[in-house]
Parts: C-alpha cells; sequence; structure tokens
C-alpha cells in the first residue's frame, strides 16, 4: 500500500469520525433535553449517558487520528517550522532532532492535558446534598 493511498484512507477515516461526532453532538444539544431532565429519554437503545459515551468515544478517535496525521507528515512540519517560524536556511533536520521535537511537544500536549483536568477535579464544587 502506498504511502499517498495511506493518507488517503486516514483522511477519510478522520472525516468520517469527524461528521460523526458533530452527529453525536447535535443529537446530545437539540434532540435530548439538559442531561438533569434527561432522565428516561432513549435514542436508539442509548439515553443521554450512552451518547456522551459514544461522544467521548469518536473524539478520542478522533485525537488518536489526528496524532497518527501529524506523525505522518511530521518531515513536512518541521521543515515548515524550520523554514518559516525558525527562518533558517537549512531545510534539513535530523532524524533525531525532529524526534525529539515530537516526543517534546506530545509531552507538552498531555501535561498540559492532565493540568487542565487536574485542575478541574481540583476546583469542581459538587451539589449540596
Amino acid at each position: 500500500m502506498s504511502r499517498a493511498f495511506v493518507n488517503l484512507l486516514l483522511d477519510l477515516v478522520l472525516m468520517v469520525l469527524l461528521v460523526t461526532l458533530v452527529g453525536a453532538t447535535l443529537i446530545l444539544r437539540i434532540v435530548f433535553p439538559s442531561a438533569t431532565q434527561a432522565d428516561g429519554w432513549r435514542l436508539w437503545g442509548l439515553g443521554y449517558d450512552g451518547w456522551t459515551d459514544v461522544q467521548f468515544a469518536l473524539l478520542a478517535l478522533l485525537f488518536l487520528g489526528a496524532v497518527v496525521h501529524v506523525m505522518l507528515h511530521w518531515t513536512w512540519v518541521c521543515g515548515i517550522v524550520s523554514r518559516r517560524v525558525l527562518r533558517r536556511q537549512s531545510t534539513v533536520l535530523e532524524d533525531g532532532t525532529m524526534t525529539l521535537y515530537g516526543v517534546g511537544l506530545l509531552a507538552v500536549i498531555f501535561g498540559f492535558t492532565a493540568g487542565l483536568v487536574l485542575a478541574a477535579s481540583l476546583t469542581v464544587i459538587p451539589r449540596a446534598t
């Protein structure tokens, strides 16, 4: 299988995931009432919580696909950043340098996400009983 065909398949999968995620989100926002009033409501066998699980699964798959997409184009990304952002004349970075940049970027993304979730869990105000 050629690299171009793999990219085409990945792009098609990402498009289908995005459209499906938008559809699930619209169902949650338009079809169902608010979460506090949706108890007992069902659509195609799933209640509100089931649809939020579908939404989260689609979001996770879309994120994973986007990471794979960027990984497949990482040489191009590094070349653009090197030439356009850093204004370097040499457009070729060593593979080890590009790998370190990629791992560093993933660490920053995961660290930011983990920090956001941690901050939210520490500052959430539970419902008074």
